[in-house]
């Protein structure tokens, strides 16, 4: 089958788990026998030199890559003119005509211009799409605990009501999670689509590979591991703030931070100069793996409604335990894998979770390896079989 993966991000400009997703796909159906071509998006003036090597890749100029430099004021605009972007349409739509693919699946396509979705329809070629936040539903991509009003205001109905005609409803639409597939469906999106919840798969293989070229070394540090953007939403400063009161009762803490991070936040690590914080700022895959497989506890403390973060799935893979905010599509995936949830924002509530891990660390790495058992499911060739045959009903 030859197939077009689109998503606003690929290599060399991967910043989240989506993008991790994407290619984990799109190089398994390669390795399966498929033919595969990407469309993705590119800053102006750095569009990357030709790549021998498979998948073949289309990037579209766009402004998207650059959207956290453009001031707030001037993004929704942006957002508005991307949703009607006439130019993208017509460069998808060549694209598609001219590779002829006999499925489309499609991840997340701001960057790229609602309009890619009329293109696809257009042609006549069947399409599977993958949810991962809420960016068809408003022009941020995210709520905020405490926020989620916004949904209601009138800016963002005009904005999902002209997201559902562009969008439509593809053949099969997948959802990592129960949460975000009812949030779509709430503001009926996918009226006539088929409807499948299926966590995201792993490399198992590779994840496994790396864990032994980090060659862990026992030592006597309570090491929590944070990966992720150093925001406000994320929960980077309340992380900070809970990690000041745990190093007065835990004597051999250290915190490892693993991310992007904006000036402000990089100006507070260097005010705090804690040698208890280790921060190591944007890591290839392989070594994020082989960081959190040195951890005790991987915390996830985040203040804004997450689908199924990637970074969870390693840490159960690897048999570190997961401590998480119990918010969107969370709390499935850290209920199935046997990991603890803290009620979000609550700074009590998540120093008493780390205490009891770091107290009973021996209950928690069982409880954490045997629910390796249950991610093999998830492995990555198995997932692809399960997606073909879903696509093929």
């Amino acid at each position: 089958m030859r197939i077009c993966l689109i998503n606003n991000r690929y290599k060399p400009y991967q910043t989240g788990g989506a993008e991790r997703i994407v290619e984990l796909i799109s190089l398994e159906l390669i390795k399966s026998g498929h033919e595969v071509f990407i469309i993705s998006t590119c800053p102006y003036g750095k569009k990357p030199a030709g790549r021998p090597e498979e998948p073949k890749i289309y990037y579209l100029r766009s402004l998207f890559l650059s959207l956290i430099k453009i001031p707030k004021a001037v993004r929704f605009i942006w957002h508005m003119v991307d949703m009607f972007d006439i130019g993208g349409f017509l460069l998808v739509y060549r694209i598609l005509n001219r590779e002829k693919p006999d499925l489309v699946v499609s991840h997340n396509i701001k960057g790229l211009g609602q309009l890619s979705f009329l293109a696809i329809r257009l042609l006549g070629i069947e399409q599977v799409h993958y949810l991962h936040d809420i960016q068809l539903l408003h022009p941020s991509g995210l709520i905020l605990w405490g926020q989620e009003k916004k949904l209601a205001s009138r800016t963002a109905r005009i904005y999902r009501y002209l997201s559902r005609k562009f969008v439509g409803s593809p053949k099969l639409v997948i959802s990592p999670s129960k949460w975000l597939l009812d949030t779509h469906e709430k503001f009926n999106f996918f009226k006539d689509s088929r409807k499948k919840v299926l966590f995201n798969p792993i490399d198992l293989e590779y994840i496994g590979n790396e864990m032994v070229k980090a060659k862990l070394k026992k030592d006597n540090l309570f090491r929590l591991i944070y990966i992720g953007h150093m925001t406000k939403e994320k929960g980077f400063g309340f992380l900070l703030s809970a990690f000041a009161e745990l190093k007065k009762k835990i004597t051999g803490i250290e915190l490892v931070l693993i991310g992007n991070a904006p000036e402000e936040s990089k100006n507070i690590l260097i005010a705090n100069n804690d040698d208890k914080i280790k921060y190591l700022g944007f890591l290839p895959p392989n070594e994020v793996i082989r960081n959190m497989s040195r951890s005790s506890l991987f915390v996830m403390p985040c203040l804004n409604y997450e689908n199924s973060p990637t970074v969870i799935y390693e840490a159960v893979s690897l048999g570190v335990p997961v401590l998480a905010a119990r918010l969107g599509g969370i709390p499935e995936l850290v209920g199935h894998f046997g990991g603890d949830l803290f009620e979000p924002g609550d700074r009590s509530d998540f120093i008493k979770q780390v205490l009891w891990v770091y107290r009973n660390e021996a209950k928690a790495s069982l409880k954490a390896r045997r629910s390796r058992e249950l991610i093999k499911s998830l492995d990555i060739k198995n997932y692809i079989k399960l997606i073909i045959n879903e696509i093929d009903e």
